[in-house]
């Protein structure tokens, strides 16, 4: 059941200015992927051979059995080490996690509001819980700070703690060692955007009864076909080209992803990490200015054609919007088919929600199309775990070759380390009192 790409909408004459042809681009391609396959041949993209470590799915598989009986898994991991893991639950189980079974519930923590930390105690502080930290450089500040009120608000709270993080260094890894914490890593060069199908995403799952093996099954389907060397043949070249061309020819800006499923919301949160914090770059490779990059809007059908849709259609034409459809649900949702002769609702008599969810998705895009914004469809047959290791590993293959393309460093996210070093010194970290900014100087504030 492989993904299905539907493109007819970012070409001419489907969409005016569309583009004319990617076969223009099969050069430029060809030199992409040789670009790409030599960083994946020299072990520079370790994240593509993750789904085949058989050790590391053994070692998750073998952890995540000793904690079955467990009611909650409550995670704790800021960026790459929550959006990944939360957006594949919620996939699986739902939005609302409404179905009840035997399994572990999962609850992951991606931030340091007081209040939430405390509501989360709170309502599972009677359970039976395991609590798990997850930082890459295991230095992360939020994370150190959840667990020192962890520390405080749970009894005996390391034999309920579990850790992953690097496998050699950093605070948490010290800490494991010392206080002999059971611990599995994050693989050596893995950013935190491309863990997903790592310990840091997969462990947590397995607790919850995710069949991770089927989801490296989809992840390992979707890195072959990111290996060919034929355009049109590889969906994530394919995706990279386009979205590359239409930034270029129709000075687009920004990305709009869009999923038709409630279960999806979350893959838009995921997907918008990947995108901007790879792509959004001062500098060249060779130092010189870029300011390069598109920004990733989060939106969700049909919700967004009530909220968001007014601008695309009629405001400024910087977009292209990327759908992604699920054409077989396990429930259609059929209405009833009494009729009371009132066309208003009779029209909608003996359908079913599935066919209302995918003709408002078809209305959307033919509308777009009439109003030249360019747009394309991603198809997922079912969402499972086969499909969602496609959807995850081939958005992640997009990103080298967006990188090639526009001549920057996809993997590091230099900016953001500024705001460490505020941090720190703010919060009163030895070493970093020379960090000086008018951020420390006394602000004048308005009192209403």
């Amino acid at each position: 059941h492989p993904l299905v790409l539907d493109l007819n909408n970012v070409f001419s004459p489907a969409v005016k200015g569309g583009l004319s042809s990617l076969s223009k681009k099969a050069s430029a391609f060809k030199d992409a992927h040789k670009a790409v396959t030599a960083l994946k041949g020299t072990g520079q993209l370790p994240y593509c051979k993750v789904p085949e470590d058989s050790v590391l799915l053994s070692q998750v598989v073998g952890y995540a059995e000793k904690y079955k009986d467990v009611d909650n898994v409550i995670v704790f991991g800021c960026g790459g080490s929550a959006l990944g893991l939360s957006s594949i639950y919620s996939a699986l189980k739902g939005p609302f996690h409404l179905i009840k079974d035997n399994k572990p519930q999962l609850h992951v923590i991606d931030n340091v509001d007081p209040k939430t930390l405390t509501d989360i105690v709170n309502a599972t502080k009677n359970s039976n819980n395991l609590y798990v930290l997850v930082s890459k450089s295991g230095n992360t500040s939020e994370i150190l700070a959840l667990k020192l009120f962890l520390t405080k608000e749970i009894k005996d709270f390391n034999n309920k703690l579990f850790i992953i993080t690097d496998a050699h260094e950093g605070y948490l890894r010290d800490y494991a060692k010392k206080n002999e914490i059971p611990t599995l890593p994050v693989p050596l060069g893995v950013g935190g955007r491309f863990s997903v199908f790592t310990p840091v995403g997969l462990f947590p799952l397995a607790v919850c009864g995710v069949n991770v093996v089927q989801i490296l099954d989809g992840a390992t389907h979707a890195e072959t076909l990111a290996q060919n060397p034929v355009l049109e043949q590889n969906p994530a070249g394919l995706l990279a080209m386009s979205l590359h061309a239409l930034t270029a020819k129709k000075k687009v800006s920004q990305v709009v992803m869009m999923p038709y499923a409630d279960r999806l919301r979350l893959f838009t949160d995921w997907f918008a990490q990947l995108w901007s914090e790879s792509l959004g770059k001062k500098n060249h490779t060779d130092g010189k200015e870029a300011a390069s990059g598109t920004t990733p809007i989060k939106s969700v059908g049909v919700t967004d054609q009530h909220s968001q849709l007014q601008l695309y259609l009629e405001g400024p034409k910087d977009k292209v919007v990327i759908f992604v459809e699920v054409e077989n649900w396990s429930t259609q949702g059929m209405v009833s088919e009494e009729k009371i002769n009132d066309e208003r609702i009779d029209y909608l008599s003996g359908k079913s929600l599935a066919e209302l969810l995918r003709v408002e998705k078809e209305a959307t895009e033919e509308t777009l199309r009439e109003n030249d914004i360019p747009n394309l469809s991603i198809k997922m047959p079912f969402i499972n775990e086969f499909q969602l290791g496609q959807l995850y590993q081939m958005w992640m293959n997009v990103i080298p070759y967006m990188g090639v393309l526009l001549d920057i460093n996809a993997f590091d996210q230099p900016a953001v380390e500024r705001i460490k070093k505020f941090t720190y010194r703010l919060m009163g970290r030895n070493g970093f009192e020379d960090i000086a900014s008018s951020v420390f100087k006394k602000k004048k504030e308005l009192i209403f």
